[in-house]
């Protein structure tokens, strides 16, 4: 589809199918249309907020790393971290992803209903449903993102 707008209609439409109640189906977009980081989303231009959401990723990233060997100290020092300077990202964690994932696949959801969840449970939607794709049987996503081979590639 060409708009955001049009694949949440779409997909409400799916979920008015008899085969909509049981496809797991994931509906791609933007970090600009998902991101719930108000100090990235603030930023409105979205070359300016994918560059503080991968600026965020990667200094997290970069902590855990760094905090030692045992991954279970680092995640549990790179969440203190975050809480106490603002390391990384706080909505991007892995576990949540997770459980955004299996949130996001139980059933047909649009953006703005992936979106609430990523707020309600404090989860990234931009990486929790880009962690559902494997598992989708139905992957929707802007015609952009289709055409532009660098966006391609990093969907897989």
């Amino acid at each position: 589809s060409r708009t955001h707008s049009q694949l949440s209609q779409f997909m409400r439409e799916v979920k008015r199918t008899t085969w909509g109640r049981e496809l797991k189906a994931v509906a791609l977009a933007s970090r600009k249309s998902m991101c719930i980081n108000d100090k990235v989303t603030k930023l409105k231009s979205a070359v300016r907020i994918n560059a503080a959401c991968l600026d965020l990723c990667k200094n997290g990233a970069k902590e855990s790393a760094e905090e030692g060997n045992d991954v279970a100290s680092a995640r549990k020092k790179h969440q203190e971290g975050k809480k106490k300077n603002g390391g990384g990202c706080p909505f991007r964690d892995d576990d949540r992803s997770l459980d955004l994932r299996d949130a996001v696949l139980s059933k047909v959801q649009d953006i703005e209903d992936v979106v609430q969840w990523g707020k309600k449970t404090e989860t990234c939607p931009y990486y929790g449903s880009r962690a559902a794709i494997r598992a989708a049987e139905l992957v929707t996503i802007p015609y952009n993102s289709l055409v532009h081979k660098g966006t391609r590639e990093a969907l897989g």
